[in-house]
């Protein structure tokens, strides 16, 4: 059997260039790289240095998941579905149950290649999985105690990038100020790429304590800065942006009443141009994209970041009402679209259900991802399928959703 080193360069050369080329030589190739795998995997020895190798695991404290649990995440890590796996885990920690003890070395390696997955599978272990996880450099990720400061500083002094992430993200649902002071601090000297990245570290634990520090970020040079910036600060309806948004919402937008057969509807006097207020808070000229022109694409933009409020405020009628006059508009695409995306960031209850409930476009995804739903309980998830099982032509809900 080849070497390691031979089989590499064989598979970078190409077979057709050695020295001796057999019948079925790329066949043999593949052949002995998975014997080498499998050899170098069982013959890999713990890192001592490590430590708890050689005491026993703890007993778990949550019970197991039931064998059919077991069965279903173990064909979604087989698919590498991490959508599918994500929602497991998810599922998982909200009944109080645990991963089967075999699944565990597999789900710490996809916690280890996927950042997504990090924080689910992190969330998820027990005390098996915890005792399991020092066993390999890799799963130090899954060794973590946010309440040990002299741990947690350490690695946010001198660790490695993703250590600093990966702290970073769990100190963001445990002491998001702590975080947010370590971006603050890094900030200055983080190229745009890391920049992108801390700025989706912020998300979980948003608060109004982060809008000093995000707004200042709005005088960034970088429009994608800018736009992320002003994306965080969109779900905060008390922020300095949320208000600019609203004054410009109750400006551009007006309420056009019912005559005759003629439905209510909303019309957009747009600026003819943005101002540098509006560019600073990441409002880009806009563009045609896809069905929508330039002013559907301006009125989306707003609307995505105005604070839900404004809305029953600027317009004296019920919700049902404000939605079935955007329905009848000529920019109904960007104003339901709008209103979802808004409800979405905002986790706005009331919104999200007169939407869904009074819109069935936004089910069929016309205008709207199904990412809306998550806003909803689980209950009421079972009645907006029942609601739309009753319809006659409930077709594409219940394949979309059902």
């Amino acid at each position: 059997m080849n070497s390691w080193h031979d089989l590499v360069q064989k598979a970078l050369l190409g077979t057709e260039r050695q020295p001796e080329v057999t019948a079925g030589a790329e066949q043999a190739l593949l052949a002995d790289i998975t014997h080498q795998a499998y050899r170098r995997r069982a013959g890999a020895r713990p890192d001592l240095r490590l430590g708890g190798w050689d005491s026993p695991a703890p007993a778990d404290k949550r019970p197991p998941c039931t064998p059919e649990a077991a069965a279903l995440l173990g064909a979604n890590l087989s698919s590498s579905k991490t959508w599918l796996i994500q929602e497991w885990l998810e599922l998982a920690r909200q009944q109080g149950v645990r991963p089967a003890a075999h699944q565990l070395p597999e789900l710490l390696e996809m916690g280890r290649r996927s950042r997504v997955l990090r924080q689910l599978v992190f969330a998820t272990l027990d005390a098996r999985g915890r005792w399991l996880a020092p066993q390999r450099s890799e799963w130090l990720y899954a060794t973590l105690d946010v309440t040990d400061d002299r741990s947690v500083q350490a690695i946010l002094d001198s660790g490695l990038a993703a250590e600093q992430q990966f702290v970073v993200q769990q100190l963001r649902l445990h002491d998001p100020d702590r975080a947010r002071g370590w971006i603050e601090r890094i900030w200055p000297d983080a190229n745009s790429r890391l920049r992108m990245l801390m700025l989706d570290l912020m998300g979980p634990g948003l608060s109004m304590s982060d809008e000093p520090f995000l707004e200042g970020l709005l005088d960034e040079e970088s429009l994608g800065v800018r736009r992320r910036v002003a994306d965080l600060l969109s779900r905060l309806p008390e922020s300095r942006l949320a208000g600019r948004m609203a004054a410009r919402a109750r400006r551009y937008l007006r309420w056009v009443p019912a005559q005759g057969r003629t439905l209510a509807t909303i019309a957009l006097q747009p600026p003819a141009q943005l101002s540098e207020s509006e560019l600073r808070d990441g409002l880009a000229e806009p563009v045609r994209q896809g069905q929508l022109n330039r002013q559907g694409w301006q009125l989306l933009n707003f609307l995505r970041a105005t604070p839900l409020w404004v809305w029953t405020e600027h317009f004296p009628y019920p919700l049902e009402e404000i939605i079935a006059a955007g329905l009848a508009s000529e920019l109904d695409v960007s104003l339901i679209r709008g209103w979802a995306t808004a409800a979405e960031r905002q986790e706005n209850l009331a919104w999200a259900e007169a939407l869904l409930f009074g819109c069935p476009e936004i089910v069929e995804g016309r205008y709207a991802s199904a990412s809306l739903l998550q806003i909803l309980s689980p209950a009421g998830r079972e009645q907006l399928t029942l609601f739309y099982v009753g319809q006659p032509d409930d077709g594409p809900a219940i394949k979309r959703y059902g």
